[in-house]
């Protein structure tokens, strides 16, 4: 019997044949766009699910919200964690095998990917509802808070595996070049899936009211139906790539060229909620006014750094089918490309954002305090979007080269100035707006310094493939 996972073959499709023709070959700004585009749609659909639900909760009082607040950076980290840790590690040994024209490699990483989602997604599982009291605990949750965030965590990561997957599987399809199913695919399960929140929450004729379990149970659903839209995609004719286990074998390549950038990856990210905490914390010393509205402004940030990621994923497909194809000229003229792209769009909202934070801020709360402290973050940060746009990009493109030990190590930077700084301000010029330049000016370092070890240490390409 063939060996999927070492066969060589050429493309097998006239769909992959036109992916991969349009990457290597096409416009590039103009391939970036056209990558963009559905994964923002998708960014947004996303972001407007996780809005509904708050409001939705909110109605159900002051435990339940606090739970729910205490879940929510949890269920956020995993989100990142599937979707760009692990998520752009397989899109990139996807695009990498269909760049070096071996569809069955392609395919058998993706059969590798999906069973790696199915141990993480147990792992997971296991963690959380083991460790869920002490986690939310140490958040804030206390007494009947407690309660629902448990009610709602042990729903939602009882049944991660689908979330797992649905990064897992999601992160196959765009390795492909296709990212207009994903897109097409979170609209449908959106729609389908938006009613059960009001049902299970509240009840329906027949059906009682769930309260926050309820909507633990519409989350989860609304994940398996991207699993599954997405499942019945990698069967079809149209798809360039088959997901199949009728001749599967494991092989540790395959497993260790997903999890060598996965891990690192996963990492960075772990890293940099690290100095989201931190800062938190410094913030905190200056009053719950100021916690308040830095809150609220680190959630509108969150939402445009989400919109970033739109650009990124194209930017790790396009820069691993290249490297696949042995054309690594090509891939640095995309990160370039990609780079500039992303900071003169991001540049110029992030100027929007810092001239008109407070009425941004003003839109959630009439609390001048808080709208003080909110404006005066994104008057900081909102001048260095341009930058925060750059190390999202470079980040992307090491995931397309298979590399990620350099974000990593930058990240690790950014969370030392932070912290040192931070301290530093705290015990010598305790002021609210220093802090905020503080954090504006490492993330202006960290792309600077990613930016000037790819310039002058870019990834090099090794031995790509088993066949090779």
């Amino acid at each position: 019997m063939t060996n999927p996972t070492i066969a060589a073959a050429k493309p097998q499709s006239g769909l992959q044949n036109a992916n991969v023709k349009r990457t290597l070959e096409g416009s590039i700004p103009l391939v970036l766009l056209n990558f963009a585009t559905p994964s923002l749609v998708q960014i947004l659909v996303q972001s407007a699910i996780a809005v509904i639900e708050i409001f939705l909760l909110s109605r159900l009082g002051t435990d339940v919200l606090a739970g729910i607040s205490a879940v929510f950076p949890i269920v956020t980290l995993f989100v990142a964690i599937t979707t760009v840790g692990m998520g752009g590690a397989i899109s990139s040994a996807v695009a990498r095998s269909l760049g070096a024209g071996n569809v069955l490699e392609a395919q058998a990483l993706a059969a590798h990917a999906v069973l790696l989602s199915l141990i993480f997604g147990a792992i997971s599982a296991a963690a959380l509802i083991f460790f869920g009291p002490e986690i939310y605990g140490l958040l804030g949750a206390r007494g009947d808070s407690l309660n629902q965030a448990l009610s709602y965590s042990n729903i939602v990561f009882g049944g991660s595996i689908s979330l797992w997957l649905l990064g897992g599987i999601t992160a196959i399809v765009r390795g492909t070049g296709d990212m207009k199913t994903p897109a097409r695919i979170a609209i449908f399960r959106a729609g389908a899936a938006l009613p059960l929140f009001g049902i299970l929450i509240f009840g329906w004729a027949p059906v009682p009211g769930f309260g926050i379990a309820g909507a633990a149970a519409a989350m989860l659903i609304y994940y398996t139906l991207g699993v599954v839209g997405l499942f019945v995609h990698l069967q079809s004719a149209k798809s360039p790539i088959h997901l199949t286990f009728s001749a599967f074998r494991p092989r540790w390549q395959l497993f260790s060229r997903i999890l060598k950038v996965a891990l690192l990856s996963s990492l960075q990210i772990l890293v940099s909620n690290v100095a989201l905490i931190a800062i938190t914390a410094y913030v905190a010393y200056f009053g719950t006014e100021a916690l308040a509205g830095y809150g609220l402004a680190a959630r509108v940030e969150l939402l445009i750094s989400s919109m970033i990621l739109a650009l990124g994923v194209g930017t790790t497909t396009m820069v691993g089918t290249c490297i696949g194809a042995g054309l690594e000229a090509r891939a640095r003229r995309v990160t370039l490309v990609s780079c500039l792209l992303a900071a003169a769009i991001f540049a110029t909202i992030g100027l929007g954002v810092a001239l008109s934070g407070r009425s941004i801020a003003g839109l959630f709360t009439p609390v001048e305090k808080v709208v003080s402290a909110a404006s005066s973050y994104f008057y900081a940060t909102g001048l260095v979007y341009g930058f925060m746009a750059t190390f999202v990009i470079l980040f992307s493109a090491y995931q397309g080269w298979g590399r990620a030990t350099a974000p990593l190590l930058v990240s690790l930077l950014r969370v030392a100035i932070v912290l040192a700084g931070g301290w530093m301000l705290q015990q010598h010029a305790p002021r609210l707006d220093c802090l905020y330049y503080l954090v504006a000016s490492s993330t202006a370092i960290g792309a600077v310094t990613l930016g000037t070890v790819f310039a002058f240490r870019p990834p090099n390409r090794r031995v790509l493939t088993l066949s090779g």
